[in-house]
This record gives structure tokens, sequence and C-alpha cells, in this order.
């Protein structure tokens, strides 16, 4: 929601808006939604992790990893946010970056 609200500037001032996506553009994660698109296209988004360890040192943590944002694919931006959860970061930067590709390619072929 924060992201759709950016985008139509139905929070913020128009100005502060773009000022917010224009920072969010430049997100040095580049493992997931972004190498899931044509390296020109603009992506404005924010990622998050966190890993959670049990008492029981057998037990591998637990990894979560986020990425949400605004793919501005020409003449048709669209939002996605893809939520992983896993033991293995490498497999959600993966899984993340599949769906971002997948979703990226269904739009450009549909429109």
């Amino acid at each position: 929601m924060i992201f759709r609200s950016l985008y139509s500037s139905s929070y913020l001032f128009e100005t502060y808006s773009e000022q917010a996506l224009e920072l969010l553009t430049q997100t040095t994660f580049t493992n997931g939604i972004v190498r899931g698109v044509e390296k020109d296209v603009i992506v404005a988004h924010k990622f998050g992790e966190h890993t959670m360890y049990y008492e029981q040192p057998e037990k591998p943590p637990l990894h979560q990893l986020h990425d949400c944002g605004i793919v501005y694919y020409p003449e048709k931006p669209y939002l996605i946010c893809v939520m992983t959860e896993g033991s293995n970061i490498a497999n959600l930067e993966n899984t993340i970056q599949t769906i971002s590709s997948k979703t990226y390619s269904f739009v450009k072929n549909r429109f």
C-alpha cells in the first residue's frame, strides 16, 4: 500500500512522493526483483531480511527475505512484492528473482 500511495501521491505531496521513489531506485540490493527485469528498467524497491535463531543448536536458523517495489516497465509500471522464508538465503534470493522474471515476462508479452 505504501508503494501505491507513493506512486499515486495520495499520501504525500507529489514532490515528496517523487523524492521518496527516487531514493528507493538507489537501493543497492540487486539479488531479487531487480535481477528479474532487464537492466535498463528502473525499479524503486525496498528489501528486508530477518533471521530467527533457535535455542537448539542443531536446528538451523530460519531466514526471511522480502523485496517489494514498483517496476517502471515502459507504459505499464506495476507493483510487485515477494515475501520468502527458508533456511538458505541464496534460495530465497533465487525465488524472488524467478517470480520477478516471470512477472516481467508476463507484463512484457501482454503489453
